[in-house]
């Protein structure tokens, strides 16, 4: 097991370093993309893991605007499932319809 991105002491007990690495790798590759699309041609993945694990670790396992305590269960699901489970794609609205086909429609203005 990888000790760079050690678990958060917070999630001890509560995820595995398994699936916290499982949750992490994701995380960085999708932020990188997003940002290589927007023109960051010096994205690197690694340097995004980093400061993504940084983060979850100053948090103390709180939001940082509501200082709510974070779900754990989200990182251990992910971690198990893949974030494709999580994709926007599948999320209904109230109206049954996806995102994706909103917005492709012009239904969803944001």
């Amino acid at each position: 097991m990888s000790k760079k991105y050690a678990l958060p002491s917070f999630l001890t007990g509560r995820v595995t370093q398994e699936n916290y690495l499982r949750w992490l790798g994701p995380k960085s590759i999708a932020h990188v993309r997003r940002d290589k699309k927007r023109g960051n041609a010096t994205a690197i993945n690694e340097a995004y893991k980093v400061a993504i694990h940084r983060a979850v670790i100053e948090s103390n396992g709180r939001d940082q605007y509501t200082g709510e305590v974070l779900d754990a269960i989200t990182v251990a699901k992910v971690g198990v499932e893949g974030s494709n489970s999580f994709a926007r794609s599948k999320i209904p609205s109230s109206s049954g319809a996806s995102l994706a086909t909103q917005k492709s429609s012009g239904a969803c203005r944001g």
